[in-house]
């Protein structure tokens, strides 16, 4: 049994630590299209399930959106989110860019999001779906509305 485990540390280990390592093929790509990846439960206890397709062509989308945007690579974007699938296909789709996710919070303070927008460096902000006008002030020249169609509103 304590072979098993570090050999499956050692595959994991491998698999996910190479320089070269996609993160959108590890965590969706690679899953069969049909499959449910996540499943969103509402307000209103209303659950709505997300396959890695949808992911996948959502992502790829807000990808596409992000690099017309002009980032690239290396570039930090900055969102302001609340856990969904929406979530899920920004990150794939900053990941897919190659660019960097930094995680801003509503709870934040505008001179808290202010600092750390400007330390990270981020390039681009994306809002989330409601309005937060401490979070548009405190972002202030760094904010930039991303286009929402991108995102995943409905599985297909």
């Amino acid at each position: 049994m304590h072979t098993d485990i570090e050999t499956r540390v050692g595959e994991i280990l491998d698999q996910y630590s190479t320089p070269h390592a996609d993160v959108a093929w590890l965590l969706c790509d690679r899953h069969p299209v049909e499959r449910v990846a996540l499943t969103v439960i509402d307000e209103r206890l209303n659950a709505t399930a997300f396959s890695y397709g949808d992911l996948a062509d959502s992502s790829r989308r807000f990808a596409a959106v992000l690099k017309a945007k002009g980032v690239r690579r290396g570039d930090r974007v900055a969102t302001v989110m609340g856990k969904s699938a929406d979530l899920v296909t920004t990150l794939l789709g900053i990941w897919r860019v190659g660019a960097v996710y930094v995680p801003l919070f509503t709870a934040f303070a505008e001179e808290a999001l202010r600092s750390r927008l400007e330390s990270a460096g981020s390039s681009l902000s994306s809002p989330m779906k409601t309005s937060c006008p401490k979070c548009r002030k405190g972002i202030g020249r760094y904010w930039s509305q991303v286009q929402r169609e991108s995102m995943v509103s409905r599985p297909s």
